[in-house]
């Protein structure tokens, strides 16, 4: 399970090597996506929330909101989805090896 700390609402997993809020909105900024980390976050929460609703309707055949919001705010369910995007970014950069 990832470690991690809240601060405030905000949760910053230390585990792994992660930019918070504020250096995503920079990036994508300077990516021509101009943004605030307020909506570094949100996005990032939309993303998140899909996911969760997917996962809660194939676990549950439902997805009750506050099991939804219970699940992407879950230091462990953030660090897993980290983990499986890791790991898909490690295959395709193996596979154009």
């Amino acid at each position: 399970m990832p470690l991690g700390k809240k601060i405030g609402s905000y949760l910053t997993l230390s585990d792994r090597n992660a930019m918070n809020y504020r250096t995503i909105a920079k990036n994508m900024t300077g990516q021509g996506w101009k943004m605030n980390h307020a909506t570094a976050r949100g996005i990032l929460i939309k993303g998140m929330t899909k996911i969760a609703k997917r996962v809660l309707i194939g676990v549950k055949g439902h997805a009750d909101p506050v099991d939804v919001d219970r699940l992407v705010k879950s230091e462990a369910f953030q660090g897993y989805i980290g983990d499986i995007i890791e790991e898909r970014m490690l295959m395709k950069e193996e596979a154009t090896r």
